[in-house]
């Protein structure tokens, strides 16, 4: 299926909702996982 998500677009929109991400984990090549926490001062 083609799509125009990647992986820029799932780590800027984060950033719209004032998270940020802290952990990437490379499962293979092809998937990561993200692990995003709100921002410091909006906590």
């Amino acid at each position: 299926m083609a799509t125009d998500v990647n992986k820029d677009v799932i780590r800027s929109t984060p950033l719209l909702l004032h998270l940020v991400d802290v952990k990437v984990y490379d499962v293979d090549k092809k998937w990561s996982a993200l692990k995003d926490v709100w921002r410091k001062e909006y906590r």
